[in-house]
C-alpha cells in the first residue's frame, strides 16, 4: 500500500489521465443499461418449482402473465365507445403478426405527409383518417416524445419515424398470441350436427368487424353472450344491483418469452389514449413496465437528493472548495464505474439493484470523509515534511484503515450471494464490487489531487490566532469519552434492556414477497387490482393442473364433472377466505358445445351424461388449429394435445380490500391442496404460476437472510481477529455490530414491518459497513496505546480523532440511506428508515458501546504473542501495516 501511495503522489498527473481514461470507458456502457422488475430477474433459474412453471408454460402457452383489460363507460352500447373498443384492439392484434407491406406503405404515406418540410398536427391526423388504427399510433408516439404542438417539421419526422420503427420490431416479435373479448372471441353453434365456432361479432370480406349501430343490434349482442354463463366475468361484468350490463373484459395471452417489457409499454400507451372510454388495465406486462417506470423515478429522484446532501455533509464537515468537490468527485465516478460496468456486462436494474447508485455513494462518502479529514489532521506534517514525503506518511495510515474497512466491507457483501433470489445475489456481487471500486478512488483520486493544489487550511477551521477550532462534534466525542469512561457499566445496562425488548419484537417478524404489498394504497396498481378483481376476478392467475394418468382422461364425463364442482368450489361464497374471483376449464368449453346441440337451452349447460357424447362433440368440432397440434385454438390454453392434463385458469385478487400476504397467499393454496386430496385423490395434480413462485421466493429470502447473516458474522469476526491478532478483539468487535442487527429486527417487529427482498439485507449490510467504524476504532486505539497513553486517555483520543470521522462518516451514510424515503415503493422506504437507523446504531455502538465493552472485560488489546503456525501464515495485519511498533 505504501509503495501504491507513494506512486501516485509522485505521479499524480498521469494518474488522472489513467483515471479519466478508465472512466471515459465505463461511461460508455451507461447507455446500455436496462431496468428489469420481472418474476425471472428473481427466481433461481433451477428450482424445481420454476422449471415446472417454465414446461407448463410450454404446454398451454402464458397463463401466467396475462394482461386483463377493463372497459367501461357511461354509455357503453354505443357506437362512438364501440368504436373505440374496436380501435383498441385493433391496435393491439397488430402485435399478434406483421404485416410488412403495410407497415412500409404507412412509413412512405408519413414521409410523403411531410413533403413541404413541415405539417400541422390536425392535418397529419386528417392525412391517415382512412387507417385509423396507424392515427391513433401518431397520436400516442406524438404525445409522449415531442408534446403538444401545433405543428411538427422534419425534426419531428425523424423522432417519429425512429419510434414507429421500434414499434414495429416490437410487432415482428409476435408477442401477443390470443386475445379474448367480445371483439374477437367466437361462440359455437350446433346447427346441422355440427359444432362449428362463429365470431361474436362478424366479419366482412376485408376482415373488418361489422360493428352493431342500432339499439336491436346492440340487444341481439347483448343476449348472444348473456345466453352461455360461461362469458360472465371473462368478456362481460354486470352491476351486482341492477343485473346491467356495465363493463367489456379483454384477456390478452402473450407468447411465453421472460421479457414482456415492450409489448407491456406498448400495451399500456395504447389503453391510456382513449378519449370516450375509460380503460384500466393490469397483469404481469403492464405491472413490469410501471414498475420499471418507477425504478427510473426513483434512479431520478434518488442521485440528485444523495448528491446534494452529501454536498451537504462535506461542506459542514470542511467548509472549504476542495474538502467538497473532491469527495464528491469520487461519488460520481464511483457510480459511472459501477453503473458502466453493469451496462458492459449486461446486468439489469432490477428493484434492489435501483439502490446501488445511492449506496454507493454512502459508502464513498465514508472513506472519502477519512481520507479528507487525515489530510487536515495531518497539515503540519505535510507542512513540516514537505509535499512528497508529508503526503505520503499522512496518507499512508489512512489508506490502510480505509483499505482495511473497504475489505471487510467487501466480504460482508459477498456474503449475501449465497442468497438463491437471483435480484438479491446479484446486487450482493455488484454491491462488493462497488466497495472496491469506492476504496481504490477515494485513497487514488483525493491524494493525486491534494498534491497538485496550493496546500492550505479552510479558515473556519482555525481561530483568530490560527489555533484549531473546537466544533461541535468535539464537544460530542468528549461526551461519549465521558460516557464510555466513567459510565461505561450504565451504558452497557442501556444496552441490554434494548436487546431485550428487541428479541422480543423479533418473534413478531414476518415474510412478505407479495407483489401488491410493494405499493402504496393510493397506487395505480392497487387500485386497478381492486376494480378489475371486483369485476373481472383479478388479473393474477393460479394456475392448477390436473393429470388424469390417460390420453383423452379428461373427457370422460365423471373427472369433467369433479373439475366442474372445483372450479364452484374455488368461487363458491362459503370459500370467500380462498379469494378466487373466477376459475374456468375445458369443462366449461364442454358445457358450452352440449347447450350448442341441444337448442341453446340453458337447462343443457352442462356436463353430458356420456362418454360417447363427449366424443362426438370433438369429433364435431371444427375451428382453427394455427400450430396443428390437434387442439383447436380456443380449448389450448385448457388442455394439452394428448387431452391427458387438464388446466383450471383461475384468478385471485383480495376480495376484503385488503394486501394478500405471501402467507396468506401459502395459506390459500395449502387449503387447496388439502381440497384437492380429497376430490383429486386419483389423480396426480399441481399448482403454478406467479403465486407458488411468491411464495418459493420468501422462503429463499428466509434461508438466504439467515445463511448470509451467520456467513456475515463469521467471516467479519475471522477478518478482525486475523488483523489485530487478538480473538478477543474479533469477539469484542462483533458487539456493536450484532446489537445493531438485533435493534433493527426488533423495530421490524415491533413496528409491523416485514422482511422482504429489500429488508432482508439489512443485517448484512449493518455489518459489512458499520464494521468500517470498528476498523477505524481498533487500529486507531491500538496506535495509541502504543505511543505509551493508557486505556481512558487513548480512548479519549481514539474518540477525537477517529470519533470525528466516524460521526460524519455516520452522517453521510444515515442522509444517504435516507433518500430511500423517496421511492415509490414501500420496501425500499423502510429498507432507508431502517438501515438509517442501524447507522446510528452502529456508530454509537463503534464510539460509546465498544469503549465500555473494552473498559467492562479489561480486554487487552496487544496483539498474541502465539508464534503458532496459524499465526505465522493467517496473521494478515502484518500485510496492511496494521501493526505498530512502540
Amino acid at each position: 500500500m505504501e509503495r501504491y501511495i507513494e506512486w501516485v503522489i509522485k505521479r499524480p498527473k498521469i494518474t488522472l489521465l489513467c483515471f479519466t481514461i478508465i472512466t471515459v470507458i465505463f461511461s460508455l456502457g451507461l447507455p446500455k443499461l436496462v431496468f428489469d422488475y420481472s418474476i425471472d430477474t428473481m427466481m433461481p433459474q433451477g428450482d424445481e418449482e420454476y422449471i415446472y412453471y417454465k414446461k407448463a408454460l410450454k404446454v398451454y402457452g402464458n397463463i401466467s402473465k396475462i394482461v386483463m383489460i377493463d372497459v367501461y363507460s357511461d354509455n357503453l352500447w354505443s357506437n362512438d365507445v364501440f368504436m373505440d373498443i374496436d380501435n383498441l384492439i385493433s391496435e393491439i392484434e397488430e402485435f399478434k403478426f406483421l404485416d410488412k407491406e403495410l407497415e412500409d406503405s404507412r412509413i412512405t404515406r408519413l414521409e410523403n405527409a411531410f413533403s413541404k418540410g413541415e405539417i400541422k398536427y390536425i392535418d397529419l391526423l386528417d392525412y391517415f383518417n382512412n387507417d385509423i388504427v396507424f392515427q391513433k399510433t401518431l397520436r400516442r408516439k406524438i404525445k409522449k416524445y415531442i408534446g403538444r404542438v401545433e405543428i411538427l417539421d422534419q425534426n419531428d419526422l425523424n423522432k417519429l419515424l425512429k419510434e414507429i420503427e421500434i414499434t414495429n420490431s416490437i410487432k415482428a416479435k409476435e408477442r401477443v398470441k390470443r386475445i379474448a373479448s367480445l371483439f374477437t372471441m367466437q361462440d359455437v353453434t350446433g346447427e346441422n350436427d355440427t359444432l362449428e365456432f362463429y365470431d361474436l361479432i362478424k366479419r366482412d370480406d376485408n376482415g373488418k368487424r361489422i360493428l352493431p349501430k342500432s339499439k336491436e343490434e346492440y340487444e341481439f349482442i347483448k343476449k348472444r353472450i348473456t345466453k352461455t354463463p360461461f362469458y360472465e366475468q371473462q368478456i362481460y361484468a354486470r352491476d351486482p344491483k341492477t343485473g346491467e350490463i356495465t363493463d367489456l373484459g379483454i384477456i390478452i395471452q402473450l407468447d411465453t418469452t421472460d421479457d414482456h417489457h415492450d409489448i407491456g409499454e406498448e400495451i399500456w400507451e395504447i389503453t391510456s389514449n382513449y378519449d370516450n372510454i375509460r380503460v384500466v388495465s393490469l397483469g404481469a406486462p403492464v405491472m413490469n413496465y410501471l414498475v420499471n417506470g418507477y425504478m427510473q423515478d426513483d434512479l431520478k429522484k434518488f442521485l440528485p437528493a444523495v448528491l446534494i446532501l452529501m454536498l451537504m455533509v462535506f461542506f459542514f464537515n470542511f467548509r472549504s472548495l476542495r474538502g467538497v468537490v473532491l469527495p464528491l468527485l469520487t461519488l460520481i465516478i464511483s457510480d459511472i464505474w459501477l453503473l458502466g460496468f453493469m451496462g458492459h456486462a449486461g446486468y439489469k436494474i432490477t428493484i434492489m439493484a435501483v439502490g446501488l447508485p445511492s449506496l454507493l455513494m454512502a459508502i464513498g462518502s465514508s472513506y472519502s470523509i477519512h481520507i479528507m479529514n487525515q489530510y487536515y489532521i495531518d497539515f503540519n506534517l505535510i507542512t513540516e515534511k514537505g509535499r512528497h514525503e508529508g503526503f505520503k506518511q499522512a496518507m499512508h495510515h489512512i489508506s490502510i484503515t480505509v483499505l482495511l474497512a473497504g475489505l471487510t466491507t467487501f466480504f460482508g457483501f459477498v456474503t449475501i450471494t449465497t442468497n438463491k433470489v437471483t435480484a438479491i445475489s446479484e446486487w450482493a456481487f455488484l454491491a462488493s464490487l462497488g466497495a472496491v471500486i469506492c476504496v481504490i478512488i477515494s485513497i487514488t483520486l483525493i491524494p493525486a489531487v491534494c498534491v497538485l493544489l496550493p496546500h492550505k487550511m479552510p479558515r473556519f477551521m482555525l481561530n483568530k490566532d490560527k489555533s484549531v477550532k473546537v466544533t461541535l462534534i468535539d464537544k460530542i466525542t468528549s461526551l461519549m469519552t465521558v460516557i464510555s469512561t466513567k459510565h461505561y457499566k450504565a451504558c452497557l445496562i442501556v444496552v441490554i434492556i434494548i436487546i431485550s425488548i428487541s428479541i422480543v419484537g423479533m418473534t413478531k417478524m414476518k415474510v412478505e414477497m407479495s407483489p401488491w404489498g410493494f405499493f402504496k394504497e393510493d397506487s395505480y396498481i392497487r387500485i386497478a387490482d381492486r376494480i378489475i378483481g371486483k369485476r373481472f376476478g383479478g388479473s393474477f392467475p393460479v394456475n392448477i393442473l390436473i393429470d388424469t394418468g390417460e390420453e383423452d382422461g379428461i373427457k370422460k364425463p365423471e373427472f369433467l364433472k369433479k373439475v366442474d364442482e372445483f372450479c364452484k368450489w374455488l368461487q363458491s361464497e362459503s370459500n370467500v377466505d380462498l379469494n378466487i374471483g373466477r376459475a374456468n376449464s375445458f369443462q366449461d368449453i364442454v358445457k358450452k358445445m352440449h347447450m350448442a346441440m341441444n337448442n341453446d337451452k340453458i337447462q343443457y349447460y352442462k356436463i353430458p351424461e356420456k362418454y360417447v357424447d363427449v366424443l362426438d362433440y370433438f369429433e364435431l368440432a371444427s375451428g382453427e388449429d394455427s400450430n396443428s397440434d390437434g387442439r383447436i385454438d380456443e380449448f389450448e390454453i385448457f388442455t394439452c394435445p394428448e387431452f391427458r392434463t387438464i388446466h383450471v385458469f383461475s384468478l385471485m385478487f383480495d376480495k376484503k380490500n385488503k394486501v394478500l400476504s405471501t402467507s396468506e397467499m401459502d395459506r390459500i393454496l395449502k387449503r387447496i391442496r388439502a381440497h384437492m386430496k380429497t376430490e383429486f385423490s386419483d389423480y396426480s395434480y399441481r399448482i403454478t404460476g406467479d403465486i407458488p413462485i411468491f411464495i418459493r421466493l420468501a422462503e429463499y429470502v428466509v434461508t438466504g437472510q439467515v445463511l448470509s447473516l451467520i456467513l456475515c458474522i463469521i467471516v467479519v469476526g475471522i477478518i478482525i481477529v486475523l488483523l489485530f491478532k487478538k480473538i478477543s478483539i474479533g469477539l469484542i468487535g462483533l458487539v456493536p455490530m450484532s446489537c445493531a442487527v438485533i435493534m433493527n429486527f426488533g423495530i421490524m417487529g415491533w413496528f409491523g414491518i416485514d422482511l422482504d427482498m429489500a429488508t432482508a439485507i439489512i443485517a448484512s449490510i449493518t455489518i459489512g459497513i458499520g464494521v468500517d467504524d470498528t476498523i477505524h476504532f481498533f487500529n486507531t486505539i491500538k496506535h495509541m496505546l502504543a505511543q505509551g497513553y493508557n486505556i481512558d486517555e487513548s480512548i479519549g483520543k481514539t474518540l477525537a480523532i477517529a470519533g470525528k470521522a466516524i460521526i460524519f462518516t455516520s452522517m453521510a451514510l444515515v442522509l444517504g440511506f435516507a433518500v430511500f424515503l423517496l421511492s415509490t415503493f414501500k420496501p425500499n422506504m423502510y429498507f432507508g428508515i431502517l438501515i438509517a437507523i442501524t447507522m446510528i446504531a452502529t456508530t454509537i455502538g463503534a464510539l460509546v458501546v465498544l469503549p465500555s465493552v473494552i473498559k467492562a472485560t479489561k480486554a487487552s488489546l496487544e496483539e498474541s504473542k502465539s508464534e503458532s503456525i496459524i499465526w505465522k501464515y493467517l496473521y494478515i495485519g502484518r500485510l496492511f501495516g496494521v501493526k505498530v511498533e512502540d
